[in-house]
Parts: C-alpha cells; sequence; structure tokens
C-alpha cells in the first residue's frame, strides 16, 4: 500500500558486493541535488550514500538521510522494480524537502 510502514532493513541495500554490483553494472542519472544509479532486479531495494563532503555535521548527514528515506517510503510503490543508490550532492544540505522530493521524482522518471 502507498505509504504504508515498513522497516528499513527489509528494503536497504546493505552488502559491499550489492553496492558494488549496482556501480559497476547500474544506469547513472544525476541532476542538481542528487546522483542515483539504477539496476533492474527482481526486488526493490534502495541504498542512501550522503558523505561527509555534504555536511561535515552528523545532524545534518542524518536529516537529509531521513528526508529521502521518507520520499522513497511514500512513492515506493511508483519506482520502477529494482535496485538504486541515492547519492547526495553538496547543494542538498541547503534543500528543503519539496525541492528534494521533486529532485528525487524527477530522477526516477529519467530512469
Amino acid at each position: 500500500m502507498l505509504g504504508e510502514k515498513v522497516g528499513l532493513r527489509s528494503y536497504s541495500l546493505r552488502k559491499k558486493k550489492e553496492f558494488e554490483e549496482l556501480f559497476q553494472n547500474g544506469k547513472r542519472v544525476a541532476d542538481g541535488y542528487l546522483a542515483t544509479f539504477f539496476l533492474a532486479k527482481a526486488e526493490k531495494k534502495i541504498g542512501i550514500i550522503v558523505s561527509k563532503k555534504v555536511s561535515k555535521k552528523a545532524v545534518i548527514r542524518n536529516k537529509i538521510r531521513r528526508r529521502i528515506r521518507e520520499i522513497y517510503r511514500l512513492n515506493r510503490e511508483d519506482m520502477p522494480q529494482g535496485w538504486m543508490t541515492v547519492i547526495a550532492k553538496r547543494s542538498t544540505a541547503e534543500a528543503d524537502f519539496p525541492s528534494l522530493k521533486k529532485a528525487f521524482l524527477s530522477l526516477h522518471k529519467r530512469i
């Protein structure tokens, strides 16, 4: 169901081999706030990467992760089947929730 609460672990990319396969074989799409890699697979999984280059403060990096995770959770049913990694760019630290949501959804229309 749309907006259904699902535990993060059930749809997270967690293993190094999963990330390596995604980066080597996936399709890369980017815009001003986010970059994403996508690889068609049987299950839907997401990995969120927010490095210290985005912000030195962990509070801000975690806030960005929470926002991206929530956008994904609310729109999970509309996302294509497969693995994706969302990488935050430096400009993401200044982005508000609506503009981040708009950027995220426009990226996934381009996949």
